[in-house]
């Protein structure tokens, strides 16, 4: 038996939203692809994805942690070029 998806707060289902764009914002800065960020964070790609576009209800915290960790590393890394 499938389990339920569970249902997620209109307001809470914003700010996921918000917090998608902003991460694929960063990666795109970053120049990463989401494989690319696959690779640096051992995220799935789709999560990645699935995060970047809101599509995710459950979303824990050090996932975000290790998104934004990989993509400010190779932020840093353009910056000193």
């Amino acid at each position: 038996m499938p389990f339920p998806v569970p249902r997620v707060d209109p307001v809470d289902q914003d700010m996921l939203v918000e917090i998608g764009a902003d991460l694929r914002r960063r990666r795109l800065e970053a120049m990463l692809t989401q494989r690319q960020l696959e690779e640096l964070t051992l995220v799935d790609q789709t999560t990645i994805s699935r995060v970047e576009n809101g599509q995710i209800s459950t979303f824990r915290l050090h996932r975000y942690a290790r998104l934004r960790a990989g993509i400010d590393g190779r932020l840093g890394e353009i910056r000193r070029r």
